[in-house]
């Protein structure tokens, strides 16, 4: 069995993944249903 320490990283970096695609797919999600702000196009 894996010591705790690498089950509690493997855990947090899994989670981390987790919650950036939640947040990419909010932010698609948010692009696709309202207008797109103008300084998305500023840069």
């Amino acid at each position: 069995m894996l010591p705790f320490d690498a089950l509690k990283r493997c855990f947090l970096i899994y989670k981390n993944i987790a919650f950036e695609l939640q947040n990419l797919f909010f932010y698609k999600l948010k692009a696709m249903l309202l207008p797109p702000p103008t300084y998305a196009f500023a840069s």
